[in-house]
């Protein structure tokens, strides 16, 4: 009898992680729809950028909007800090996983678009060890590891599922050699971030307005 009730609270314990690393999400898609829109903008400079074949404020434009994103993000997480919220090891883990995630992808962002060419080996047929070309796939494959790992906290199969889009364009655009697939990667962060970012929103008021 006391192994069962040792096993049913620890279950329930389990359900409770869940709970509250789903409604941290859904909080959490204001922030999914900023940072979305940010990268959005920034993605989309560089195409115009290579468009034009002007890129002297490309550089200017990702670090004016990543450092809005960044310091929105570090006042909201003080807010949160001074409620005195309680969180779970999981909770934890998924900001942190975010965090690092966020500032993998800002150096990215900033370091793609500095463009230095460096003198390499002969061997290697390259100008650049890094451009701007390589923004959006590693973006992409970035983020398909935090949307995996997320759904795999949370026993969300829908997050899952879009860490497999994530990865499976960031592949496509590895080897399409072309600037348009800049267009791509913005429609991929409008569906498969934005968009689910909204939604979340969207439900986690309607929770807690009790409907």
């Amino acid at each position: 009898m006391e192994e069962k009730n040792k096993a049913e609270l620890e279950l329930e314990f389990i359900k409770n992680i869940i709970h509250d690393s789903r409604k941290k999400i859904e909080d959490s898609g204001d922030s999914a729809v900023m940072w979305g829109i940010i990268v959005i903008i920034g993605i989309m400079y560089t195409y115009i950028s290579a468009l034009t074949k002007f890129y002297d404020y490309t550089l200017w434009v990702w670090l004016g909007v990543l450092s809005f994103g960044w310091i929105v993000t570090f006042i909201r997480t003080r807010n949160q800090k001074k409620q005195n919220l309680p969180q779970t090891f999981a909770l934890k883990v998924q900001d942190a996983l975010w965090v690092a995630s966020g500032i993998a992808m800002t150096i990215v962002g900033i370091v793609c678009s500095v463009q230095f060419k460096r003198e390499v080996s002969e061997s290697v047929p390259f100008e650049y060890i890094i451009n701007s070309m390589a923004i959006a796939p590693t973006i992409s494959i970035i983020l398909g590891t935090a949307y995996y790992v997320t759904g795999y906290i949370n026993d969300s199969k829908a997050m899952t599922r879009m860490g497999y889009g994530w990865w499976a364009g960031g592949t496509i655009m590895f080897y399409w050699k072309s600037i348009h697939h800049f267009p791509l990667f913005a429609a991929m962060m409008l569906f498969f971030q934005v968009i689910p970012g909204i939604i979340c929103y969207k439900k986690s008021k309607i929770t807690d307005a009790g409907i």
